[in-house]
């Protein structure tokens, strides 16, 4: 055994460094590599979980849900995505006001879904979904599927319903009928919007800093996904998808986000109001409620 402190490998390098390099290696590297734990059940369907921060490996953690077995939760059509959107070629088109109305929530307004012709908003204290015309009037109410309604979506057939205690996602009929539902990844459940394929669902993280936005598979009841991104800033709040980017809006910084489908940000915006926290897409406009304002914004993003 060689016990000279000061020996040295070929090429100079001390024995000492090397071992800091070893230990630092299995200490960090191996954090990164895939993790996986299962919680196996016979009734119970599992949820997989894929973290995609800057790391290059993702971390692959599985979890159980609660869903109900009976409905396929595969939804159908988008009500709200069109062909014939043509975003001008200057992707940061600047944002103009066109419209704002008193949301008629009786407190705090949140998630807002486009039916194509309706617009929906979730009632967060009044646990409600208000289904409005788009000058702001209540066409008619229905019972929140969870006791505090947060994201909202339509699904062209369908609405979805996020809630953040606990954190959960509702499939329910435009009558109020629960369809299915699921545990939410993440710690507070915030907005949803759907792509045709994926529903996609903000998680307004409040045990780290920074929030997520979680892409979810829901094609398979059983074994529901989620790939996770980083969240553009750390109040991340209402999503909606315009035929082809995402827009979050984001409670803390008082800012409008358009994403790429990876959730990197293309654009910035100043928000409207004072806390965004619901957003939806007409096919035109963008609609946003504001927390603080308790107005709902109509904004011309400069689509034709």
């Amino acid at each position: 055994m060689n016990t000279n402190p000061k020996s040295r490998l070929p090429y100079g390098i001390p024995t000492g460094i090397l071992v800091l390099v070893i230990g630092a290696f299995f200490l960090f590297g191996c954090n990164s590599l895939p993790v996986v734990s299962s919680l196996f059940a016979t009734d119970t369907p599992t949820a997989t979980t894929t973290f995609m921060p800057t790391s290059t490996q993702p971390i692959t953690l599985t979890t159980s849900l609660t869903s109900t077995p009976e409905l396929d939760p595969t939804p159908s059509v988008v009500a709200t995505t069109t062909e014939e959107i043509s975003p001008s070629p200057n992707k940061c088109n600047q944002l103009t006001l066109v419209t704002s109305f008193s949301a008629p929530t009786g407190g705090r307004p949140h998630g807002m879904a486009f039916d194509g012709t309706f617009l929906w908003i979730a009632g967060y204290d009044t646990h409600k979904l208000y289904k409005l015309d788009t000058n702001g009037n209540i066409v008619s109410t229905i019972p929140a599927p969870g006791p505090s309604p947060t994201g909202l979506e339509f699904d062209g057939t369908n609405l979805w319903s996020a809630n953040d205690a606990p954190p959960s996602i509702y499939k329910l009929s435009t009558s109020g009928d629960v369809l299915f539902s699921f545990s939410a990844p993440g710690n507070d459940s915030t907005g949803l919007a759907y792509d045709g394929r994926y529903l996609w669902n903000s998680d307004f993280n409040w045990n780290v800093p920074g929030g997520f936005i979680h892409r979810i598979d829901v094609s398979n009841k059983k074994d529901i996904t989620f790939t996770s991104y980083p969240s553009p800033g750390e109040g991340p709040e209402g999503l909606a998808y315009d035929g082809k980017y995402l827009w979050n809006v984001d409670f803390e910084n008082n800012t409008i986000y358009k994403l790429d489908m990876s959730a990197n940000v293309l654009c910035a915006y100043p928000s409207y109001g004072k806390n965004p926290i619901g957003l939806t897409f007409d096919g035109k406009y963008l609609w946003m409620a504001d927390y603080s304002t308790l107005k709902i914004y109509k904004i011309d993003i400069g689509y034709k």
